[in-house]
């Protein structure tokens, strides 16, 4: 801009009337304020807080484990007349079973097995304790009842006195096995029949007839 154009502003903003000059700062005011208005504000985002963790409920079963227990009862028979004229004929046993029972799958199963044969007669007693594998055939699936079937092999301690034949007591072993069938009642009882072989034992046979029951609470 030249000399000359400024001395015409000058004059011109010289010469206004105060009410020109008041509408001038007025428009100003609001051109200024326009522009502020115009101007996006700047909003202030605060990040939300984290919602709480809420925790997954432990559901616990109703049907807690718990160690099961209850009687078992059983009867042996054995075959041979030396035995059963020295021991007994009919040798009861009565004793606690500890767990639940388990069902025979139709697959098949292995299970370890121990037994107690025992009875005494006139002076006379012998103890076997028959410990094996068992492999057990369930066959039915399904039932409430479930049938099987069972073979054993057995490694057989014992301890035997006779005062009629002078035998005195001492610790002995023989063989053994056995071919049994049975049914499970789900985990609560069972019952099962069979015959057990067991070699000699200073010239006593101990083979025999076997029944058991047993239940659960």
């Amino acid at each position: 801009m030249d000399l000359k154009a400024l001395i015409l502003v000058g004059t011109s903003l010289a010469i206004m009337s105060p009410v020109q000059a008041q509408t001038l700062q007025s428009g100003a005011v609001l051109t200024a304020i326009g522009a502020a208005e115009a101007t996006p504000s700047q909003e202030i985002v605060v990040p939300a807080a984290p919602a709480p963790a809420t925790e997954t409920p432990v559901v616990r079963s109703s049907g807690s484990r718990r160690l099961r227990v209850g009687p078992e009862l059983g009867l042996f028979v054995p075959t041979r007349n030396l035995v059963r004229n020295r021991f007994g004929t009919n040798w009861f046993s009565f004793g606690v079973g500890l767990g639940q029972y388990t069902t025979a799958p139709e697959t098949g199963q292995w299970t370890f097995d121990i037994s107690l044969l025992s009875n005494a007669s006139g002076g006379n007693a012998a103890y076997l304790l028959p410990l094996g594998a068992e492999y057990r055939l369930g066959l039915a699936a399904n039932r409430s009842a479930v049938p099987y079937v069972a073979a054993e092999g057995d490694y057989v301690p014992s301890d035997v006195r006779s005062q009629t034949d002078n035998v005195n007591w001492g610790i002995r072993s023989a063989w053994g096995g056995a071919l049994l069938a049975g049914i499970d009642f789900g985990s609560d009882a069972r019952i099962e029949a069979g015959y057990r072989w067991i070699s000699d034992i200073i010239g006593y046979n101990f083979s025999g007839a076997v029944i058991s029951a047993g239940f659960r609470f």
